[in-house]
């Protein structure tokens, strides 16, 4: 998901997990990472992109044991959501 950046993504996990949908921001792009900035001198700039959007996704429940009601649950709660604040 691609909340706009600040306290929106805050706000949007908090919704998401006050409708029972798990979620999490966890990913970080790999050349934000210490390690990789020490062995490959990788550098923010290197990759504007993603530096510029990581700390807008959302990592949203997915497992092989989802039940298609759970499945449609954070959908249309998802929906629900950016519906309701456009985003």
């Amino acid at each position: 998901m691609l909340p706009r950046p600040g306290g929106e993504v805050a706000r949007f996990i908090d919704e998401l997990k006050r409708a029972g949908v798990g979620c999490s921001v966890h990913w970080r792009p790999l050349h934000l990472h210490p390690y990789y900035q020490k062995t490959f001198g990788w550098r923010a700039k290197d990759f504007p992109v993603a530096t510029a959007q990581w700390k807008r996704l959302v990592s949203l429940p997915i497992f092989p044991g989802m039940r298609e009601d759970e499945i449609a649950h954070v959908i249309r709660t998802v929906k629900r959501i950016c519906k309701r604040h456009a985003l």
